[in-house]
């Protein structure tokens, strides 16, 4: 039996639905993993600050956030990524 054309126009539609979803779960899979690795990179950079600076590793992060600031990053949110990971 052939199918109507609003049959084939909806299954045209699911598949290109499908399509999109497929394509939008794997953006957001490599934006989450940039964003791990990221996190991850910030992680081990402050690990080796508090190694080297001990006493003053927050006060590099302060001038670290002051600086990216300036520069126009304006959702820098490197001293409360600090302060939730590290401080008491």
């Amino acid at each position: 039996m052939d199918k109507s054309i609003e049959i084939r126009a909806l299954e045209a539609l699911v598949s290109e639905l499908d399509k999109t979803i497929a394509r939008l779960d794997k953006e957001i899979l490599e934006k989450f993993e940039d964003i791990s690795i990221e996190r991850t990179r910030t992680s081990t950079l402050i690990e080796v600050l508090q190694k080297t600076f001990p006493k003053d590793a927050r006060n590099i992060i302060i001038g670290s956030s002051i600086q990216l600031k300036k520069n126009g990053d304006i959702k820098c949110d490197l001293l409360e990524y600090y302060d939730s990971c590290y401080e008491e």
